[in-house]
């Protein structure tokens, strides 16, 4: 029987860690873009006043405890996949049991244990459970040639994060009324955001729609934190054109500008337009609350193969016309520099991570990627775990999408690296998951992105943009402490948006 827990763990452990957990590797399957869902929104949210249960769990490759502790582990870790990833669950329960009695059944049957693992490890390589496409943001583009995917997303984390933050008080010209008295919590003192997921996307009159499901800390002032995965669409009305910038987050009325704020019942202070029902922006108009738990979930790199390395790369069909045309407004803009920023900013931010110094890592990411970074680091550290990753090296880099749009720029390439990737419990140093002594290959497609009309620059992508002071006095909100310049948004110049895994790159 003790055999069979062993057995079942490992199998498990082993399927349970599809997603890995390098900088890029994204908790949440994806480490900085977006991804899909086949979640379905409801008309009713759970407010969520209280703390569900839930202790802390850890993992090891060598489990020597009881039956009954085993079963405990086991149905600990198989009710948290079936809560937050129950597509991975539900499915993982049908393969366990099969597992259970094909590999345990026979207790009279010679094997070894390193066989069984090398038998389920082959296994799990190839039967992975792949995520479908995100929907297309770009189909906002027919009718509203000025929207920018990376300024919508920023838009989205940072309006959610200040409804929360301000009880929505402060965003009131972008939240709907139900919206509005959804999000009257009082006592929120922090909000980091670990994972955007795009479930649907409609173009089409009269309304524009977008549904999406977030994957949140929340912090309180009596100091406990909350998980929680909440459901959020957002409408406008169809036609309605992105504004700069500066006005979309300064998240003052939509319709004049003006800061004076926004009456209760959505009225604008100053012009007197009801502007909080999508006739001039996009507003927040129904947050439903999906799962929460007091203990936020860290999921362990694994020891199975990557699963796109080998795909060939997916290239724009417009890539050589739109470089030609980047080159044309930048003529200083070279091919090889731009490698070779990318590849210092992978660099330093390999290194950030694995040393747990993630402050590092502010000036060289937006402020949505840093954020879903933050988020997973503060995983780790809550449960005392430590991503190691040694001998990392960049082998090729393929280039793969050029955007330009009216309000930025943004350049794809795929990186493709090898490292040494595991996952130690820093107490005792114990290697929880991965492998120390194994290079494991991989390739992810990064997209940096610049506000249109900035120039390229000869620096080194740990020095500032603006003053090209060194990077290390950055603030929280991305400001160059020697120059006073906000550096997180692309103003100066390029700047890591998004991360996304070769087998979801579409």
């Amino acid at each position: 029987m003790i055999r069979r827990m062993r057995l079942l763990v490992v199998l498990l452990v082993l399927l349970t860690a599809t997603t890995f957990a390098r900088v890029g590797g994204g908790q949440s399957y994806s480490g900085g873009g977006y991804s899909s869902s086949s979640s379905s929104s409801s008309s009713s949210y759970s407010s969520g006043g209280s703390y569900s249960s839930g202790g802390s769990y850890s993992s090891s490759g060598g489990y020597d405890s009881s039956d009954g502790e085993a079963v405990g582990f086991i149905l600990e870790m198989l009710i948290r996949l079936i809560i937050y990833y129950p597509k991975v669950g539900i499915p993982l329960v049908i393969v366990i049991i099969w597992a259970f009695l094909k590999y345990g059944g026979n207790n009279n049957r010679p094997s070894s244990p390193s066989n069984d693992f090398k038998k389920l490890q082959e296994w799990s390589s190839s039967n992975t459970v792949r995520q479908k496409q995100p929907p297309d943001l770009n189909s906002f583009k027919t009718a509203d040639p000025n929207f920018s995917t990376p300024m919508f997303l920023d838009f989205l984390t940072s309006l959610y994060s200040k409804a929360y933050l301000t009880a929505g008080e402060e965003v009131r010209p972008y939240l709907s009324q139900e919206a509005q008295s959804s999000f009257s919590y009082k006592d929120v003192t922090a909000v980091v955001i670990g994972g955007v997921t795009v479930v649907r996307a409609l173009a089409r009159e009269p309304r524009d729609l977008v549904e999406v499901e977030l994957e949140s800390n929340l912090s309180f002032e009596n100091g406990q934190k909350l998980f929680v995965v909440e459901s959020l669409i957002l409408q406008r009305h169809h036609g309605v054109k992105t504004r700069e910038p500066e006005i979309v987050f300064s998240f003052s009325c939509p319709n004049c500008g003006s800061p004076e704020g926004v009456n209760p019942d959505g009225r604008c202070g100053s012009c007197g337009e009801k502007v909080n029902d999508g006739r001039f922006a996009w507003v927040i108009t129904s947050r439903q609350r999906k799962h929460s738990t007091a203990v936020p979930p860290v999921v362990l790199s694994s020891s199975g193969e990557e699963l796109g390395t080998d795909l060939p790369t997916v290239k724009s069909p417009n890539l050589s016309a739109a470089l030609s045309q980047l080159q044309n407004k930048d003529p200083d803009f070279s091919k090889d520099a731009f490698e070779k920023f990318a590849r210092e900013t992978f660099m330093a931010l390999q290194s950030a991570w694995t040393n747990k110094e993630w402050e590092k890592a502010r000036p060289l990411e937006t402020d949505f990627l840093f954020q879903q970074h933050q988020y997973w680091m503060d995983c780790y550290k809550h449960d005392g775990l430590r991503n190691v990753l040694e001998d990392i090296e960049i082998t090729r880099i393929d280039w793969a999408r050029i955007d330009l749009d009216k309000f930025f720029e943004s350049v794809t390439i795929r990186i493709f690296a090898r490292m040494k990737d595991y996952t130690i419990r820093e107490a005792n140093n114990d290697v929880l998951s991965g492998n120390p002594t194994q290079l494991r290959s991989f390739s992810e497609y990064w997209t940096f992105v610049r506000r249109a009309g900035v120039t390229s620059k000869n620096r080194e992508a740990t020095r500032c943009p603006n003053c090209g002071a060194p990077l290390d006095k950055v603030t929280h909100v991305g400001e160059c402490e020697y120059c006073q310049a906000r550096i997180t948004r692309g103003d100066f110049d390029w700047i890591l948006s998004r991360i996304e895994q070769d087998e979801a790159y579409r």
